[in-house]
């Protein structure tokens, strides 16, 4: 980031003050996503998953066992949380730019998740992989069943 100073005199009036610009650090091995698990017990790391695009959404574990996180490049992943093992995961029709919920309706469980472009963080991370290219707008909530 990038600060944006004040001209002298001027008053600071809150939102944001830093441009945003992403860059790979040196030796980089091109893996910007990382989703780490951790031991709460005694902190230490209970296993790591990367890959290529940057983690667009928060995680969310179920008492089933799974874990759910949404990437920059469209994926919306399902790990084991036990071992970080992929066990699904689908394209969407953007980033996912929401933290992933789920419900329970007359005893079926569901994982619901938002995708769109007009995310802030999202165009802010496409500095930083500007391969990766979404479509422009277009909001969408999907909807998983778990079996």
């Amino acid at each position: 980031m990038t600060p944006q100073p004040l001209d002298p005199g001027q008053a600071y009036a809150g939102g944001g003050r830093a441009a945003f610009k992403f860059m790979a650090m040196p030796n980089s091995d091109g893996n910007f996503g990382r989703f780490d698990a951790v031991r709460l017990s005694n902190h230490t790391q209970a296993w790591s998953s990367r890959w290529p695009a940057p983690l667009t959404s928060g995680a969310l574990p179920t008492a089933g066992g799974l874990v759910f996180a949404g990437s920059l490049d469209r994926y919306f992943r399902a790990y084991d949380d036990t071992n970080g093992r992929l066990l699904w995961q689908t394209r969407l029709s953007n980033a996912v730019v929401a933290s992933p919920i789920s419900y329970s309706v007359n005893g079926k469980q569901y994982v619901a998740v938002v995708t769109s472009s007009g995310s802030l963080h999202t165009r802010a991370l496409n500095t930083l992989v500007p391969e990766i290219k979404n479509p422009e707008g277009g909001s969408v909530l999907s909807v998983f069943e778990l079996q």
